[in-house]
């Protein structure tokens, strides 16, 4: 027994030492992704637990056989331990743990093979490989070599958390739906370890230094593609999920529409059918001063816009009501019937959003400031919309454009904005978001014929 353990464990092989320095490579990868996805409760003990046993595993896995099947299977059981320690600290799917341990081991892989093509192209000891040599680790053996080792590995993984590791954002779900892909990526990846360990003991044995170099750059090829397709199918899936939101907030948008209309149109009847009743007992019950009173008080819902087109005219009397509860002044100017070229529902789901916007930044400024002004002019083909009212703060924007949220997202938040512009952009027009000074201003212009 003790004989088959100093098989096992052999501390002259470089495959004994290099298994905790994957490991350290492979968790540090798999961090990159992790950075930002959300964490359970405990987390630096949970963490200080996970490093702890997967570093152990490293050490405690036998070295059975060193041909390339069991070498392969080594080390796809040292990066599987990982995946479930990853579910343990992060409050993910396992469809969106099986995502970050992927495309960590590309990352490690990445780096690993791009050191192996280094040592090749400069001969840094080219017949001593980790996986078939004895002795110490060759990138141990002088400075070159280790500062080598060293800065593929923090060069490749910087540079791969920047183009990679960036998309995924603050608390993102990596809810994944589409699974045939993913499954795709990781029957790839888990034949790229197999035959590169084929390969890898076929080519020294006789030693053939261009079969490994060729080898190293398909490793990275094929390791760049699982990444690439791994993180286009989250894009897809985050659009998805913003399309799938959207189309709900236009249907709730219409169904608001529809509903406003009706109550405008109520509203207006009933309180001028009061107005005449008002006129005809007050002669008789109220004096002038309360029945004058009581006039203006029903005048203040019978003043609605007339700008002349329906759904503008609805929006901004519904939303004028709203502003007078709160202080705020609401005026519109227009030199036409505006937007005439628009459907009803774009044109109250267009102001309705912008209106509700400006009256969130101007409820909390001091009287004089609760101002939000709408100006709609047409001048030949083109017509302009200018929406401007105070705010207070500083205001950052995106690199599309459009400006930060400054309340806390709750999974809908946001898409106002985003329904505005593309609204806009459907009736090919121009979108523009601009502060000056304490001014917000969004400006939109439409070219029609």
């Amino acid at each position: 027994m003790p004989s088959i353990l100093l098989t096992w464990y052999n501390t002259a092989s470089q495959l004994f030492w290099y298994r905790p320095i994957f490991m350290l490579e492979l968790l540090a990868a798999e961090a990159l992704f992790c950075l930002r996805i959300k964490r359970k409760t405990y987390f630096p003990l949970r963490l200080a637990i996970a490093v702890i046993f997967c570093f152990r595993f490293s050490f405690l896995v036998p070295i059975v056989s060193y041909d390339a099947f069991y070498n392969a299977l080594m080390f796809f059981a040292m990066f599987a331990v990982t995946i479930p320690f990853m579910k343990f600290c992060f409050n993910e799917s396992w469809k969106g743990i099986l995502f970050c341990a992927f495309a960590g081991y590309g990352v490690q892989h990445v780096a690993f093979q791009t050191y192996d093509i280094l040592s090749l192209a400069f001969h840094f000891n080219p017949s001593a490989s980790v996986y078939v040599s004895n002795g110490t680790l060759t990138f141990l053996d002088n400075a070159a070599t280790f500062t080598t080792f060293v800065g593929c590995h923090l060069f490749l993984y910087f540079f791969m958390y920047l183009i990679f590791g960036t998309r995924i954002s603050k608390n993102m779900l990596l809810d994944l739906k589409n699974i045939t892909l993913l499954v795709v990526v990781i029957i790839i990846s888990l034949s790229n370890i197999v035959l590169s360990s084929i390969v890898t003991y076929t080519c020294y044995d006789p030693y053939n230094r261009d079969a490994l170099m060729m080898l190293a750059f398909y490793n990275i090829f094929c390791s760049c593609l699982t990444m690439y397709i791994q993180f286009k199918l989250l894009r897809f899936r985050n659009l998805e999920r913003d399309l799938d939101v959207e189309k709900r907030l236009r249907r709730v948008e219409e169904e608001q529409y529809a509903l406003s209309q009706e109550n405008v149109r109520l509203i207006n009847m009933k309180c001028h059918d009061l107005k005449h009743q008002i006129r005809a007992i007050g002669k008789n019950v109220l004096d002038g001063e309360v029945l004058e009173e009581i006039e203006n008080a029903v005048s203040i819902y019978d003043s609605t816009f007339k700008t002349g087109n329906d759904a503008l005219d609805i929006i901004l009397t519904e939303k004028s009501l709203l502003c007078m509860a709160q202080g705020i002044r609401l005026t519109c100017a227009s030199n036409t019937i505006p937007l005439r070229f628009m459907k009803d529902s774009d044109v109250y789901n267009l102001f309705g959003n912008a209106i509700d916007n400006a009256m969130r930044a101007v409820s909390a400024l001091e009287e004089g400031k609760r101002a939000i002004s709408i100006s709609v002019k047409q001048k030949g083909s083109m017509t302009s919309v200018d929406i401007r009212n105070w705010f207070e703060g500083e205001l950052s924007f995106k690199d599309d454009g459009l400006p930060c949220s400054t309340r806390e997202s709750d999974g809908y938040h946001g898409f106002g904005m985003i329904s505005m512009r593309e609204i806009v952009e459907r009736y090919s027009g121009e979108f523009v978001v601009s502060t000056e000074g304490n001014v917000f201003s969004v400006d939109m212009l439409f070219f029609s014929s």
